[in-house]
């Protein structure tokens, strides 16, 4: 057996079969219920098994049509793993949680402009508190600090 179709037939089968020993079991002396119930516990797994079974052949046949064309084509392997190392990354990165989603939508980061450096250092003490209130990476408050900035401090931000 190799194809969807034949495991899915397969699995009918199993399904019917052990829908007409369920139906007959109270009818059946103890003894052979137990012998019964030890086939459909067998089919039961075999059932369950099939799914992954049919993803397994799937996949299979996906990396070989994909090996198949790359044999065929013009295109180098190498270009094939950078595009798939690209979308592992892609698929990697860590999903926020709807709370912190929320939260970037309602807070609103303060500007800064100029002041004296009591000034300044309030409101970059504020402004790591609300990064870290938002779980901001490392890259995003660096992102965010320079659309936080205006004026005077961004020159000299720019300058850095």
């Amino acid at each position: 057996m190799s194809g969807r179709n034949e495991h899915m037939q397969r699995r009918k089968q199993l399904l019917v079969g052990i829908r007409t020993i369920n139906n007959t079991l109270p009818f059946i002396p103890p003894i052979q219920r137990a012998q019964l119930e030890a086939v459909i516990f067998s089919q039961q797994q075999e059932v369950l098994a099939i799914p992954q079974r049919i993803l397994e052949l799937e996949a299979s046949i996906a990396q070989n049509h994909l090996q198949h064309q790359l044999q065929h084509t013009s295109i180098r392997p190498t270009i094939n793993i950078t595009k798939t190392t690209e979308r592992q990354e892609i698929n990697n990165t860590p999903q926020l949680l709807p709370t912190t989603c929320k939260r970037r939508r309602r807070t609103k980061i303060p500007m800064f402009s100029n002041g004296d450096a009591s000034i300044a250092q309030h409101w970059l003490e504020k402004y790591s508190h609300i990064c870290e209130y938002l779980q901001f990476t490392p890259d995003d408050q660096l992102m965010e600090l320079s659309i936080a900035l205006e004026g005077p401090a961004i020159k000299w931000f720019s300058t850095l």
